[in-house]
Order: structure tokens, then sequence, then C-alpha cells
């Protein structure tokens, strides 16, 4: 497991980081639909709003911070092969 140390020289593993920095992150997005923040810019706000909500509550999942309560690698993939092609795109 990889370590992170802080300035104050307390260790601590860079899966609790991301936990505790990106959880939140995405539980404001969630709550309050904006999702600027973790849109890539490139995009440039072009992006179906339900999808990216689909795709934010399972980040969401997957940095729970109990281990058992994290979705399986299948669950993850299902939610993202489980989108719909707009026929524009085709």
């Amino acid at each position: 497991m990889s370590q992170f140390t802080d300035d104050s020289g307390y260790s601590i593993s860079y899966e609790i980081v991301l936990c505790l920095q990106a959880r939140p992150l995405l539980i404001r997005a969630m709550e309050t639909r904006n999702f600027s923040e973790l849109v890539d810019p490139r995009l440039e706000n072009q992006f179906v709003e339900s999808e990216m909500s689909r795709m934010v509550e399972a980040a969401a999942a997957c940095v729970r911070h109990s281990a058992p309560k994290r979705p399986r690698m299948v669950q993850v993939i299902t939610i993202g092969n489980s989108y719909v092609v707009p026929p524009s795109t085709v």
C-alpha cells in the first residue's frame, strides 16, 4: 500500500487520502447536480446529465470508507456499459 506523509510526519495511505478528498466532491455533485468540478473542461459542458450522474454515483460508491460496502468491479463495469449511445453519435 502506498503511503503519503503530511507535514506533521503523519503517514496515511493514498487510498485513504482518495476517500477523504474525492467522496465529499462526489456527494456534493450528486446533491446539487453540479458536475463542473468533476467534468473534463474539454467537454465544454457537452454531456448527458443522467449519464454523468450515474458515473458520479458509481465513483462515490467506489471510494466508500468501508471496503465491504464498495461495489465489485463487475458491478461498476455493468454501470459503465449500461448507457445508451445517442443516435447522432453512431
